[in-house]
């Protein structure tokens, strides 16, 4: 046998021995991920059995058991050695859609006998629920104090020791473009005078007075409820829960004189808040959530604003256009030649006379 013949069967070998090495690894690498417990027969499509952990490991971190919601970890993350292409999707980054706002109660001095809502009681779920273009303030986090008193050594270390926790308080502003009738600065400005007038220093309330002038009385509350982009109600990321809500400043009417400008203006309301978050919440604003039913609303078939021409228009444009050409059309003074209509009719004869 040649030289060049045993060069090529040697080839032959080293390359049979990589292939079988990428087999083996292959296998090796099916039988790491059968042995974390994922059922792959007969579920090679199966999200969840893939890339997800059972509910209760998510329990364990949040208080709330959910499925599909916490990522196989452990060798499974993208930012260690390399890609690890097979369990990318374990990367998915969380992204956060707008937050839905909730209010789950008015000022009782907005409810009739403790269930009837006011004009004000209305207009404030409306407004707060469905009209603010932007929300901010209700953001929050978490803080721990460290001492530092004690020294460790002689280079001026100290050593931190845990202190308290806190949670800084929120400072919610809602923003809305004015409406009609300048509606939302009417709206928190009469809360506002409902609390304390500026003339007299005292509530202006015009209702029957619900009890004792506490919190309640004139404060209201509103749920965050932060969902994951499928909207589902299980799958909320989180929520938080706003009390002690109510008006601090209307911001400025916007009265000024410039001619030749005209404007619409945007009204920020202030206000004061205390925010409370925790496991059971969550919990709270998953049944919420459940009962709002958004993910099931199916924008895909919503009516337009109208379903039909409006009664009166039809002599006019196109279709007043076309009850003209059937009129002239129709005169026996018009050849059948002359429109679109009788085409068809006027060929049929044509070719019956000239056979």
């Amino acid at each position: 046998m040649s030289t060049d013949a045993h060069v090529f069967n040697r080839s032959l070998a080293a390359v049979a021995r990589n292939a079988k090495s990428a087999i083996d690894w292959g296998s090796n690498l099916y039988n790491d991920f059968t042995n974390t417990g994922v059922n792959w027969t007969g579920q090679k499509d199966d999200l969840s059995a893939k890339y997800y952990l059972p509910g209760s490991y998510q329990g364990t971190i949040s208080g709330v058991l959910q499925e599909d919601m916490m990522p196989r970890f452990g060798e499974n993350f993208q930012l260690g050695m390399g890609i690890n292409a097979p369990m990318l999707d374990v990367a998915t980054p969380c992204s956060f859609t707008p937050a839905v706002i909730v209010v789950t109660s008015v000022p009782a001095m907005y409810m009739i006998d403790g269930s009837k809502p006011t004009v004000m009681a209305q207009l404030t779920k409306d407004l707060m629920e469905s009209h603010a273009k932007s929300v901010s303030g209700i953001d929050f986090g978490y803080s721990l104090g460290v001492d530092t008193s004690a020294n460790v050594g002689m280079d001026s270390q100290m050593f931190g020791v845990p202190g308290k926790t806190t949670r800084n308080q929120p400072s919610p502003t809602f923003t809305f473009t004015e409406l009609s009738g300048d509606l939302v600065f009417n709206w928190a400005k009469k809360w506002i005078w409902d609390i304390n007038h500026p003339d007299t220093n005292v509530s202006m309330a015009q209702v029957q007075f619900p009890g004792a002038y506490t919190m309640s009385a004139y404060a209201a509350s509103f749920m965050v409820i932060q969902f994951d982009p499928t909207m589902r109600p299980d799958r909320i990321i989180d929520a938080a829960h706003y009390v002690n809500v109510f008006p601090t400043g209307t911001g400025d009417i916007g009265f000024e004189r410039t001619i030749g400008t005209v404007k619409v203006p945007e009204r920020s309301i202030t206000f004061q808040a205390i925010v409370q978050h925790n496991p059971y919440i969550k919990s709270l604003a998953m049944a919420i959530a459940e009962k709002l039913q958004l993910h099931v609303h199916n924008y895909n078939v919503a009516p337009p604003n109208k379903l039909t021409v409006d009664r009166g228009l039809s002599e006019f444009g196109l279709e007043g256009e076309m009850v003209d050409r059937r009129a002239w059309a129709a005169d026996p003074a018009t050849k059948h030649v002359d429109t679109a209509y009788n085409n068809v009719e006027f060929a049929v004869k044509e070719t019956t006379t000239n056979a």
